[in-house]
């Protein structure tokens, strides 16, 4: 939870884009914002309806979902949500669902329209989220499906087959390349598309020879989206038309590429957010060091998406945070209830928020008054389970020993 005596304006100050903005605009912000908490599966707001205003996640994780509760990603501890339904009509484009216990910054709906408009910084930042922004090579330097695009994400030369091939070469197709769809393309032009669902539901349930062409079990004239589009563009269109690949064609209606779900949940599996989400369930120390494993294409990800040095650093440090508040959890699980109140410090580049893809660890503890020496083997326990755990997960331990332990 929030520390109480850290009020809401200087908490979002903390957080990108936040942190962009001089004394005076963030001062001026300080009747505009209030905190909110919600207990696990609260649904913090729903697609279709007005959205009190911008969330900004200070604690805990959320599940974003379309109206058929399939999950589009999650999100943590300084990420955003609703900006691109505030900037267009005012209303939530999907429902967000607290999957733990989670404490929210409500920014006032206007006021944050009122900035974007005002403060170029923040613009920048959302402009993706602006309807009469046009596109732009350099986007907005945040992580995830929301900055990167299709032509990054999607799978370059598809398979294809002409439209008479029968739908055995077909499944023969799919079943020795590994894939689950086939595009079906006619007079130089994209005619439809077959997937295994396709063989199923029109083929094999239906008792059809095998002899029959592509063309007579393919959906014809398949939803298509362009290489500019988003990731999440792409996943927001495969949920609402229950679809699972999305054939990729240039302004001349030329394909050029495809990408499916698995793409998009391959990428945002590395996403800082996801992997907070991640994080916070895992059970041991060895399962975070395998969620952190993905740090690297998290960072190429982000370099990929523009992201500023302090933004990657902020990034980096809240997975840190991640890890150092689940392995709390977890020592007090296995050593029992702290005998008095203590402190966990993050000291150093973590403290700074600062950290990067090679940062050693620094902390310390605070310990409560009443502490005593027959209390000096549960917090040493405590601070060698800590230390060891972000070792693991690859903060190693600090060369000049600046460690709780």
């Amino acid at each position: 939870m929030p520390d109480d005596w850290t009020s809401p304006l200087d908490r979002l100050a903390q957080f990108a884009p936040f942190d962009l903005l001089s004394p005076e605009e963030s001062a001026a912000l300080a009747d505009a914002i209030e905190r909110v908490s919600v207990e696990t599966g609260t649904v913090i707001f729903e697609e279709g309806t007005p959205l009190d205003g911008l969330y900004v996640i200070e604690t805990g994780s959320v599940e974003i979902r379309t109206r058929d509760d399939d999950v589009v990603s999650h999100r943590g501890p300084g990420d955003v949500m609703g900006d691109r339904g505030l900037l267009r009509d005012g209303r939530a484009m999907l429902t967000a669902c607290a999957i733990e216990a989670t404490t929210l910054l409500l920014v006032d709906g206007a006021r944050f329209r009122n900035l974007v408009g005002r403060v170029p910084e923040i613009r920048r930042w959302f402009g993706r989220a602006v309807p009469a922004e046009p596109a732009r090579d350099d986007g907005p330097y945040a992580a995830g499906l929301t900055a990167l695009q299709v032509s990054s994400l999607m799978l370059r030369n598809p398979v294809t087959c002409a439209a008479e091939t029968s739908v055995t070469e077909v499944a023969r197709t799919m079943r020795d390349r590994g894939i689950s769809s086939v595009l079906v393309t006619q007079n130089d032009g994209l005619a439809g598309i077959v997937t295994v669902h396709d063989l199923a539901n029109k083929v094999l349930a239906e008792g059809l020879g095998g002899d029959r062409p592509a063309s007579d079990v393919m959906t014809p004239g398949p939803r298509t989206i362009g290489p500019d589009a988003t990731g999440l563009d792409a996943l927001i269109e495969m949920a609402a038309h229950r679809i699972s690949h999305l054939p990729v064609t240039d302004r001349r209606g030329r394909l050029i590429g495809m990408i499916g779900k698995t793409d998009l949940f391959r990428q945002q599996a590395s996403t800082a957010s996801h992997m907070v989400a991640d994080l916070v369930a895992a059970d041991s120390s060895a399962e975070m060091a395998e969620i952190m494993g993905r740090l690297p294409d998290l960072l190429t990800h982000l370099v990929a998406a523009g992201a500023r040095p302090h933004a990657i650093c902020r990034r980096i440090t809240d997975l840190t945070d991640a890890v150092t508040r689940r392995l709390l959890v977890l020592a007090e699980a296995a050593l029992g209830p702290p005998p008095a109140a203590y402190l966990w410090a993050a000291c150093g580049s973590q403290g700074r928020r600062e950290q990067s893809g090679i940062s050693d660890q620094d902390n310390c503890l605070i310990l409560d008054d009443s502490v005593g020496e027959e209390h000096d083997e549960y917090f040493t326990d405590l601070a060698r389970f800590v230390a060891d755990g972000l070792n693991e997960a690859g903060f190693v331990y600090c060369p000049g020993d600046m460690m709780a332990t």
